[in-house]
């Protein structure tokens, strides 16, 4: 008998646990819910809420530099071999005061911030994650997770002369 009253219990319990969480999962959707017109971009127009930068292949990340008026942008390409076509990607600029999209120079020279076993022949680039840091002797780093020609995280210095900005690789990992 005193089992029955506790199993009574139990499921009375269970049940109660589950229309609580019902009601939980309806007043998180109901209060989630954008009841805002949204706005699509179509093409390449800008609107009144967003001005929208084009020619851009697959931007996947951003960083800003440190004049604070241009960025980086990682234009991906494909990760080898899950892509059939192995589409090269690259880095470039955009410039904040004028919306120009800017090449970026980038020079190869020897590995010294990377591990002496990865090294680089030319520049093929399949950009993804960027990131910029500054380093102890003043320098910037940028660090960017690359998918060609093979998984690597490159290593470039960031530099600015005569009001342009430019990369040196600088090793590998």
């Amino acid at each position: 008998m005193i089992f029955y009253k506790i199993l009574r219990y139990i499921v009375i319990a269970i049940i109660c646990l589950f229309i609580a969480f019902i009601a939980l999962l309806a007043y998180l959707f109901v209060t989630q819910a954008n009841i805002k017109q949204v706005n699509y971009i179509e093409g390449c127009e800008s609107n009144e809420t967003f001005t929208v930068y084009c020619n851009y292949q697959n931007p996947e990340d951003l960083a800003v530099l440190p004049d604070g008026r241009h960025i980086l942008v990682s234009e991906f390409g494909a990760i080898v071999p899950l892509s059939p076509t192995n589409v090269q990607g690259k880095l470039s600029l955009l410039d904040t005061t004028d919306g120009r999209k800017k090449n970026l120079e980038i020079e190869i020279s020897d590995n010294v911030w990377g591990d002496p076993e990865c090294q680089r022949e030319s520049m093929v680039l399949s950009p993804h994650g960027i990131d910029i840091n500054e380093r102890l002797d003043g320098s910037y780093q940028l660090a960017i997770v690359n998918h060609m020609p093979t998984e690597t995280i490159e290593l470039f210095e960031l530099r600015e002369i005569n009001d342009a900005w430019s990369l040196t690789w600088r090793g590998c990992v």
